[in-house]
């Protein structure tokens, strides 16, 4: 493997499939580049641009005058003249952002390296429009320029758009290669945590690393156990605690902040579920229908966010009569 793609992880197929296209020069101009959150889209698209526009030895480590350049910092910006990072932070990417971020953009020539990257995190937030506007660039770009489309969710794009791009999709790490790297990474973090991680994202050690440097596992492990009746003596007090905690920014950000705290509830359940469903003790079936009770309660209460209902009113809802010690082993 080129030592460009070092720090791919788990993508070997994707990998010789690019080498195989460079060698017989036939890369594509195109690319949507799909996986969850955290799965290294980013990572893999800098990775070959590492490849194309280093002018060292393609070593580890290399600190040629492209590779040193490649570098993300903290705020996911690269200092390379020719490697562009479209990253949104808006809902939906209109044609004016497209225009001029992108479209304007392409027809120059590469001002310090051979090739030019476009690289478009959360691109399935195109609008149509936007879409339509892009697609003569996407299929006629000028030469040894390479466009990538980040998503999570390819399936939103025109078909026009696949039809002009390869697609590559990011396999999720194994278990054991997953929680490796997150330990080495994280050293705070247990197996048993890691192994939980790995379920819930996926094997996507990029968002995992996210939600353990946010600390969502203790922020999860607090929701969970303050759902318990024994803690949560008044429903409305407590719905009214986590609105307030997590009132930051618009109201579809606190939406999603709740979201993952039901959903991190619900995988802890699942896996207590599961436990207990191989467990012989005598009390297991009754605590499998408190559990499977838990688990209802929760995803009635995602529906309830979904559906636009006020996040006090459905975490009220959901405090109210729920089981005791579910989450206990």
């Amino acid at each position: 493997m080129n030592v460009s793609f070092d720090g791919v992880l788990g993508q070997e197929h994707i990998i010789k499939r690019f080498e195989s296209a460079i060698k017989r020069g036939r890369l594509a101009h195109g690319f949507i580049f799909a996986g969850p959150r955290g799965s290294g889209k980013t990572t893999l698209a800098l990775a070959l641009a590492r490849r194309l526009l280093c002018n060292g030895k393609n070593e580890p480590g290399c600190d040629c005058s492209q590779c040193a350049k490649l570098a993300m910092d903290e705020n996911g910006i690269v200092s390379h003249g020719d490697v562009h990072i479209l990253a949104p932070d808006v809902q939906t990417i209109r044609v004016e952002l497209i225009r001029k971020e992108l479209i304007d953009r392409v027809p120059f020539r590469p001002v310090e390296g051979k090739y030019k990257f476009f690289i478009m995190q959360e691109a399935e937030r195109m609008v149509p429009a936007a879409s339509n506007a892009f697609l003569k660039t996407l299929e006629e770009p000028p030469t040894n320029t390479i466009i990538i489309l980040e998503s999570r969710r390819p399936e939103l794009f025109l078909d026009t758009i696949h039809s002009r791009c390869q697609m590559v999709r990011l396999a999720p790490l194994d278990e054991e290669t997953f929680i490796s790297e997150l330990r080495s990474r994280e050293e705070a973090v247990n197996t048993e945590s890691a192994r939980f991680l790995w379920r819930f994202t996926g094997g996507a050690l990029g968002e995992a690393l996210r939600l353990t440097a946010e600390e969502w596992l203790t922020k999860g492990d607090e929701f969970i156990n303050l759902l318990d009746p024994e803690n949560c003596e008044d429903p409305f007090e407590f719905a009214e605690t986590y609105a307030r905690k997590t009132k930051r920014g618009t109201l579809e950000e606190q939406r999603g902040i709740i979201s993952i705290l039901l959903d991190f509830a619900i995988e802890r359940l699942r896996l207590r579920l599961r436990d207990l469903c191989k467990s012989k003790d005598a009390h297991a079936e009754a605590d499998v229908e408190k559990v499977e009770d838990a688990l209802s309660r929760l995803f009635h209460a995602k529906e309830l966010i979904r559906s636009n209902v006020r996040v006090e009113s459905a975490l009220e809802r959901l405090a109210r009569r729920f089981p005791a010690h579910v989450g206990r082993k």
